[in-house]
């Protein structure tokens, strides 16, 4: 897909232009501590969400590093957070107010709010499109990384402002829908532990004195250790088993992997041994194989069934007790050696059979509902295609006359792009800021024009604070720029912004009629001259303006 057949009215700019800054988080490691200052990585993300996600990834450091972190990257709320190392394009609008500071993994993208909406950029950047182009964009084999450079030039495409509220609009509410399916689905395993709790009571207080095991005693581990070229079958890493979760509903295939791996049956129990606080542990649904920082239980069903363990690891009381034997700083695990001695009350064989029973009417629910949520998702996938090319809005803008609201700037400053537009398009090459410079200058004294600037000798004669400060306000307003920027300032080029260059011409249409022939006839008198001709001309009407000129010293 391209950018190429979008609505008339709708434009296709880099994103620097509609960026007042893009940058990343700080190139080193911080020094982490307990508690201070929030310091956020790509695991943190959440599109489209109020909050960070501080379930697998915290960290802190003190507000005296913070300090110094945000004099290169200060994240702030309507900023935009884009994942760029590893994991690509994954993107959050910041809705919040609290300080934190960002690492390397993350661009940071402050944004020109009077042209883009941050929301508009949210939906575009994690539309599954736009996340491959990312990648194709970021260079590594092992490793991808997104660089600034890039992103900058990266091409997007930019409905006016009303349409982007638009299209924010309806999105909004797609994405709402699927936010609530998720939500009613996660519902269910509270349900299932408030029905277990009911049923056989606090495990950690065993209210209803059921006979008490250790786990080690009704569940052994499996270690049948397979390669995966040997198996051909499917495999399960940590990636694909989620925190809290029943069942096993996710997994690759073994070609993806090398080492050693264990053997699983549909039916055990797999068990995330590395950092345990993650809360890993699910039913196989299937056969395969495994990485090693699962543990394979199998459970002795005569005493205890699959279900009723699964609900005894996800319990409160379980997890911190395997959290607090786990040992390793970088990597920390918790042996089976310490989990084997957990102790489990045993309820009645049947009783666990009724809850077994339960569990599964609710997966079957679950199963209906992942199905509902998988077409949401298509649809959703869908109407990003269709918002991205105009298609979603074309009926709307119909009915709105949607068009571009043109930057409202002073008659001043309309006159100053006036001069910049003729001298480009009449001599064929951009003005200096010092031409700029001086045709206000001689607008001003030769021709009458009432502009109001004030005028001293500097380097290069006449100088007026308020002529960079008007093209200032042009740049702001995306119909200028300055390029090929050289240590001396005024010698730099400035030139008219192309995918604006309609803006441009709207406002000096708008100008009177005989101030267009004025500035058209003093760029044709002057705008072909070269710089030192037109300065010597300057500097012959204008003596007193060229006492500090550098041209006259030498």
């Amino acid at each position: 897909m391209n950018f190429e057949n979008l609505p008339e009215n709708w434009k296709v700019v880099r994103l620097g232009r509609v960026a007042e800054k893009i940058t990343d988080g700080t190139h080193r490691t911080p020094k982490y501590v307990e508690k201070g200052i929030p310091f956020i990585s790509t695991a943190n993300l959440v599109p489209y969400s109020h909050d960070f996600d501080f379930t697998n990834y915290k960290k802190f450091i003190t507000p005296e590093e913070h300090e110094q972190l945000i004099k290169r990257a200060k994240p702030e709320k309507g900023d935009l957070l884009v994942s760029k190392c590893g994991t690509i394009g994954i993107t959050q609008l910041v809705r919040t107010d609290m300080e934190f500071s960002i690492f390397v993994g993350l661009a940071l993208i402050k944004l020109r709010k009077n042209i883009v909406l941050g929301e508009y950029l949210e939906f575009l950047f994690n539309w599954d499109y736009f996340r491959h182009l990312l990648e194709s964009l970021s260079p590594g084999s092992n490793r991808k990384t997104l660089t600034i450079n890039a992103l900058t030039n990266l091409t997007i495409p930019l409905p006016p402002l009303p349409e982007q509220k638009r299209i924010v609009e309806i999105l909004s509410l797609a994405e709402d829908l699927i936010k609530k399916q998720k939500e009613a689905i996660a519902l269910i395993d509270k349900i299932l532990m408030a029905k277990f709790l009911e049923m056989f009571g606090d495990p950690a207080t065993n209210p209803k004195e059921w006979e008490v095991k250790r786990l080690g005693e009704v569940v052994k581990p499996i270690r049948n250790t397979v390669f995966p070229q040997e198996a051909k079958s499917l495999y399960v890493g940590l990636e694909h088993v989620q925190s809290g979760e029943i069942f096993l509903r996710k997994w690759g295939t073994s070609s993806e992997v090398v080492s050693a791996k264990y053997e699983f049956q549909k039916g055990q129990i797999l068990y995330g041994k590395l950092r345990p606080y993650l809360d890993k542990a699910v039913i196989a649904t299937v056969n395969g194989i495994c990485s090693t920082d699962l543990l394979v239980l199998d459970a002795d069903i005569k005493n205890i069934l699959p279900t009723t363990i699964i609900f005894y690891l996800h319990a409160s009381q379980f997890i911190e007790y395997a959290t607090s034997h786990m040992r390793g700083i970088q990597h920390p695990r918790v042996s089976w050696r310490d989990l084997k001695n957990y102790p489990v009350p045993l309820p009645p064989i049947e009783l666990q059979k009724q809850f077994a029973q339960i569990v599964e009417e609710f997966e079957k629910r679950r199963e209906e509902m992942q199905r509902t949520l998988e077409i949401l998702d298509s649809l959703f996938k869908l109407l990003q295609k269709k918002a991205f090319t105009g298609e979603l809005t074309a009926e709307w803008r119909e009915q709105n006359n949607v068009e571009w609201e043109i930057p409202q700037i002073t008659e001043r400053q309309a006159v100053l792009l006036a001069s910049i537009y003729y001298h480009q398009n009449m001599v064929q090459k951009p003005a200096m800021v010092t031409v700029a410079m001086k045709s206000a200058f001689l607008l001003q004294q030769e021709a009458g024009l009432n502009l109001g600037y004030e005028f001293i000798p500097y380097k290069y004669g006449p100088f007026s604070k308020e002529v960079y400060k008007d093209i200032e306000e042009l740049e702001k307003n995306l119909l200028v720029e300055r390029v090929k920027p050289k240590k001396d300032i005024e010698m730099t080029e400035i030139r008219l912004i192309e995918e604006f260059k309609d803006w441009t011409e709207k406002i000096i249409d708008s100008l009177p009629e005989d101030i267009k022939e004025i500035v058209k006839e003093y760029i044709e008198k002057y705008g072909k001259m070269e710089l030192n001709e037109l300065l010597d001309n300057v500097y012959a009407k204008y003596p007193e303006y060229a006492v500090k000129s550098k041209r006259r010293r030498k």
